[in-house]
Parts: C-alpha cells; structure tokens; sequence
C-alpha cells in the first residue's frame, strides 16, 4: 500500500537524525540501558494493528531513569497522542518511586499542545530507591480509530532510550527527596545482611518505608551491624516508624561492649563483643522533606509533624493492617512466607492480592492461616506468575489478629537478587455492608549467598533460637562441621563464646 506520508518522510528522516544528535545525547555519567528503534508501516486494518517491538532491561542501582522518546511526523493521525511507551514490571506499569520531570518538545520548545506533522520529542526523569530486574517495554506505531475502517495505522517512527544514572542528570537538583539512597531498606534489613561489614568509615544512605514495625535492636548510638538499621534509626530519633524516612549509616568496626536503652519507643538491648557496628551521621529526613532529631534522640524524636494515620510514633500500627513478612532464602531453596492480619474489626470479606517478581521467586501452594475459625470460606489462587490471588467472606465480622495465608514459595533467582511483597486490598466490607480501612505493610524476599544471612543462624531460618546456640556449641567440640556464620565474637573460629552470645542475643540480653 502506498506511504500515506509522501515525500514528507524524507524530511522527516533528516529532521529525526538530528533532533536524535541534539536531544540523545547522554549526559557524561549516564549509563544507556536500552537503545531501540522501530519503523512501523501505514496499514488499514480492521481492529487489530501490527505487533509492538517489546524490549527488556534491568536497572543496576538505586539512582535516576531518564527515558527519551522520538516519534517522527505522524501527519493525518487525527487526535492520535503518542506521547509514552508503555512499561511493566510484575504488575506494576511503571515501578520508580517518583516522577522528577516529565515534558514534550517540538520545534526546541516545550509544548503541552502537539502539532500535527512535527517531530516529537518526549523526556521523563524518575527517581528510584532501588535496583530492577527485567522492566519490559513496547513500542507501538501511531495509529487511530477510523469510522469506516475500524483501525487505521500511520507510519510511524519511534525511538526509546533508557539511561540511568546515580547523579541527577542536568537540570535536576539532588535535595531531600531526589538524593537517591544506595538501600531501599525493609525494616528487617541491618548492614550485615546488606554485605557491608568491614566496609569501615564508609557512608550509605538508607530509604526506611513508612508504617514499619521496628525489629531487634543491640547497643545505644552505636550499634551492633546485624541491627535493623530501620529500627535503629528510630531509636536514635532519626524518622518514625509510622513515616520512615532517609538517614545516613556509617559502617564501623567491632566494639567490646553495646549498651542497651529505650528511646523513641524502640528498647535495645545489651550486648557483649561484636565483630562489627553501625552510627548514623547526621540527622534523617521524611518523605516530606522534614529533618528528625539528631543523633542520640536528643530533640523530639518525631519528623514531618509526628504521626500521621492515627499511628503511634515508633511503634507498630494500631489499624486493621494487612502484613506480609519478609524472608532471606538462598538460591533453590524453597519456604514459607506468612501474611498476616493484624487488629482485624468489623470485616467479614476481602480480596486481595500478594505481588511478587516471578523472576526471583515463584509461589506454588497456599494454605489458610491460623486467623479463619468455624466457617469461615477462604479460597486462594497462587496459579499466575506473579501474583498470589486471595478471598474470604463471613456471615459475621472477623476480629483479632493472626495469620490469613501461609505461601509456600521457591527460590528461581540468583544470590543478590530480591523480590518485593506488594500487598493489595481490592475489596473490603463489613457484615453490615460498611467499607473498615485496611492499611498494607509490603515485605521482601532476599536471596542470599551460600555463606549469607544472620550472623549465628546456622539453620538458616530467618531468626536466632536455641538451636543455632546449639549447633555452635557443637562446632566448637567438633560435632558439627564449622560454619564461620556463626563466628560471633569475630576471632575466626567458632567456640562456646560464640554459642553463649547466639543465646544472650536470643533472650534479648
């Protein structure tokens, strides 16, 4: 069929090659993740147009995401607005935590109206906490609805560029929010399971989620390294858990001794010799750009105008909340992963859904929590990459706090990789047909080297117990095989110091 373009393309072409040299260009520290072009060509059709070119990329580090678009002259296309590629990631369309800037150019103008034949160009700049595994992309062709034809298709050229890079790019400003962290923590997440041990003097920014649930805590300003830094944070007065924040975790060594104190609501604990500790440098900022107290809770120990959701200030969540754990597996293992409803009232029926990267994990069996008694109907749906479907409906409203679902999970990904837990209520209602608020609290999934995980956790179940104080007490008689995991007091052999330590950190001492 002929180019319904004519000779404009011609044009067209040589306007497109140097708007690409002009507006292409990556800056000197950007990093180009995906480079792809298309030529659709201009068909009628009836309903169906030509394939979208799909594309896949990963983005390494936590950082900046530049995505450039060039559409080349779409004449005749109507009111046809080609101004995105579509992304997804899980189920998720675009997964970055903030949009920095988003603008259309044409003729070197930013335009919010596009004329119709001029070539196009589309930048948007996004900010994210966090590394990425397998974002896809489509390019589609131009095309529009035709009262007689059904589909008409225009010829179209599109361009994507994806770069990233850990600095703003230029023209954007790092302050509070756009300083991109080098963690997107969980509040299960301390410097030890994060790798950075003997990285001494070194600084790392650390992202805490909002409406966390503080974990354990060993030491007072300075503070053992397998410490939640989250909850650390806390009980420094840094952020709250109700808001989370940014703060700044410097990495140092081992101290003989870890004071315990109740700060901020968050009580450490004692502790003896550790092989390696953490401190915070400087203050904490909010989502909302405010700073926290300084380091020591000297000041108010809230942020951002303190609670907010009816919250309390550094404790757990006192609303209806759906929750899901998070887990550290390594690679091929296969576990269970507990969600949780927590301080349940007035809901007799819910549906909601547990997302999470197929290219990590993969959920393969659910089985109804310990929170349903009598005749509850529960049904589940684990059956799609990606997504764990759930249900259960009463007569009566539910009350309490337990587990609803116990999801059995395999490890598919490599060590390093991770998952998030994303939890989604679509469907909430009360036996009297009232609409209760259910807050979410997401988890992660870590996938750990074969010598990764919790200092001391010889059986590798995600907590300390009795048992790895026994195993470690079996490796110092030569009962058990040496597993330098649980080389407590770092003197690089594993004796019955190391096994009273394991107990001394089970007990809270």
């Amino acid at each position: 069929m002929p180019d319904r373009t004519g000779s404009r393309i011609s044009a067209g072409a040589f306007l497109l090659s140097v708007l690409f040299v002009m507006l292409f260009s990556s800056g000197a520290n950007a990093q180009i993740l995906v480079e792809k072009s298309a030529t659709f060509p201009s068909i009628d059709l009836t309903w169906t147009t030509t394939p979208p070119l799909e594309v896949t990329f990963d983005v390494p580090n936590p950082g900046y995401v530049t995505v450039k678009i060039w559409v080349e002259p779409y004449r005749h296309c109507g009111k046809v607005v080609y101004d995105y590629v579509p992304f997804a990631w899980g189920t998720q369309r675009l997964p970055f935590d903030k949009t920095l800037q988003s603008q259309a150019i044409q003729n070197g103008q930013v335009v919010k109206d596009y004329a119709e034949g001029v070539p196009i160009y589309f930048e948007s700049i996004y900010l994210t906490s966090r590394s990425f595994k397998g974002i896809h992309a489509w390019l589609w062709p131009a095309r529009t609805l035709s009262p007689s034809s059904g589909w008409t298709q225009y010829r179209t050229v599109v361009r994507l560029v994806v770069e990233y890079s850990a600095t703003p790019p230029s023209g954007v400003e790092a302050g509070p929010e756009t300083g991109g962290p080098e963690i997107a923590a969980t509040w299960a997440a301390s410097a030890y399971s994060q790798g950075m041990r003997g990285r001494n003097g070194q600084q790392i920014k650390v992202l805490c989620p909002g409406g966390g649930t503080p974990s354990r805590v060993w030491g007072t300003d300075t503070y053992t390294d397998d410490s939640s830094i989250c909850s650390a944070a806390v009980h420094a007065g840094l952020i709250t858990a109700t808001q989370g924040g940014m703060v700044t975790v410097e990495i140092a060594p081992g101290a003989p001794r870890y004071q315990g104190s109740t700060r901020n609501g968050v009580k450490s604990s004692d502790f003896s010799s550790f092989a390696g500790s953490i401190r915070f440098v400087g203050g904490g900022t909010t989502p909302g750009g405010s700073s926290g107290g300084s380091v020591g809770g000297k000041g108010s120990g809230s942020t951002g105008g303190g609670s907010t959701g009816g919250g309390n200030t550094g404790g757990a969540s006192t609303a209806m909340t759906l929750r899901a754990e998070s887990r550290k597996a390594k690679a091929g293992d296969a576990f269970t992963l507990p969600i949780w409803l927590d301080q349940a009232s007035g809901v007799a029926n819910m549906n909601f859904t547990v997302n999470y990267d197929a290219s990590v994990v993969r959920a393969s069996r659910v089985v109804k929590g310990s929170f349903f008694k009598g005749g509850t109907l529960v049904e589940s749906n684990p059956g799609e990459a990606g997504v764990v479907r759930l249900g259960f409906a009463d007569r009566a409203d539910l009350n309490g706090t337990g587990p609803v679902a116990q999801i059995s999970f395999q490890v598919v990904g490599k060590a390093g990789d991770r998952s998030p837990v994303r939890l989604q209520v679509s469907t909430a209602s009360g036996a009297a047909g009232t609409k209760p608020v259910v807050k979410t609290i997401d988890g992660e999934i870590q996938v750990l080297a074969s010598g990764g995980g919790t200092p001391g956790d010889s059986n590798n179940n995600g907590t300390l117990d009795a048992g790895d104080a026994l195993d470690a007490l079996k490796m110092s008689v030569r009962l058990m095989s040496e597993k330098m995991s649980c080389d407590i007091d770092g003197d690089k052999q594993v004796t019955s110091t190391d096994a009273r330590l394991i107990l001394e950190k089970v007990v809270g001492r």
